[in-house]
């Protein structure tokens, strides 16, 4: 399938981020976005969301664009209804913003949302003009089949309740968000069905141009595969390092998926130089045994050999990191 996003985003785009939504999902399937230039065979060597029949799932996906702003979305196997929701785009067009990123941080704010409720979640230190943040939204507890929407605090509710960040069937679910923000510094997190609780992980922020760092889109490349995390003896974790981009990049933008897990765990991905009790305070991906799963992930790389660091919770589980684009100041 491919998708015409011209009417969205403006001449001069070199990437998008979308949340890709995958429902109705007849077998346990892959898919992912690709420039519309790929062809399908190249499409098919990464993935973005890990499907399963009776599970609607999304994931956040940073696709590079070609001139004409299309987007190839391959399907692995059987039917699937995708839906895309445009969150932003990558220009080196002014006006334009840089990124800004951090070693990722577990907001102090935690919400329980019920039936059709929303919270605000208040983001510290964000730099001066940031123009929006990126956010892990992670819900937990959750006790219904549900879907869980991330907005500006100032926008109308209707804004969160026509899209999707993530969607639970009550399971722990997280999803990479790109949240535009305002003099308020925070985010609404609304919540459709039933109870959840709600946990944000703040990356980066988005900032002024010649604040902060521009984004170089590639092809969807994956970089990192079969790496097996086993639990480390004694504290139930351990770590890999490896550089997945160039050495001058502050940060990267990739998909990284867990697969063959053998327990219901969290995967944490943070800058190689990050200390460990922080690393493990947030997470990027929650597995379960048995059960592929993907997230996106917006991430500081340090400026040393190691770029990255992966740390599994608890049991053992396969990585595979696709690579998206990477930023540099």
């Amino acid at each position: 399938m491919v998708v015409d996003l011209s009417g969205i985003v403006p001449e001069g785009a070199t990437a998008v981020a979308v949340n890709l939504t995958l429902s109705g999902v007849t077998q346990r399937t892959f898919a992912s976005p690709c420039p519309a230039s790929v062809g399908t065979s190249a499409c098919a060597t990464t993935s973005t969301v890990n499907a399963y029949p009776g599970r609607d799932i999304a994931n956040l996906a940073f696709p590079q664009l070609g001139a004409d702003r299309r987007l190839r979305i391959y399907n692995n196997v059987g039917s699937v209804l995708a839906s895309l929701d445009v969150v932003g785009y990558f220009t080196t067009a002014a006006p334009s913003s840089d990124f800004t990123p951090v070693e990722p941080r577990r907001d102090d704010t935690v919400l329980t949302l019920d039936d059709a409720e929303s919270g605000v979640v208040t983001i510290d230190a964000v730099p001066p003009g940031a123009t929006a943040v990126a956010i892990r939204i992670t819900v937990a507890g959750v006790d219904s089949n549900t879907y869980v929407s991330a907005c500006p605090v100032a926008a109308p509710l209707a804004t969160c309740t026509g899209t999707s960040s993530l969607n639970s069937r009550q399971r722990d679910v997280s999803n990479l968000a790109i949240v535009p923000i305002g003099a308020d510094t925070g985010i609404r997190v609304y919540n459709n069905v039933g109870s959840v609780i709600v946990y944000a992980d703040v990356t980066g922020f988005f900032t002024p141009a010649g604040t902060g760092s521009r984004y170089v889109s590639v092809p969807p490349t994956r970089v990192q595969g079969l790496d097996a995390l086993e639990t480390a003896t004694g504290n139930g974790s351990v770590s890999r390092n490896f550089r997945v981009v160039p050495v001058e990049a502050v940060a990267v933008a990739a998909n990284v998926t867990a697969a063959g897990n053998t327990a219901t765990s969290f995967v944490s991905v943070c800058p190689g130089e990050q200390e460990f009790g922080a690393c493990v305070a947030t997470s990027t991906v929650n597995p379960y045994a048995g059960q592929d799963t993907a997230s996106a992930t917006l991430i500081a790389t340090d400026q040393r050999e190691s770029g990255l660091t992966y740390i599994t919770n608890t049991g053992s589980t396969l990585l595979f990191t696709d690579l998206r684009g990477y930023f540099v100041r």
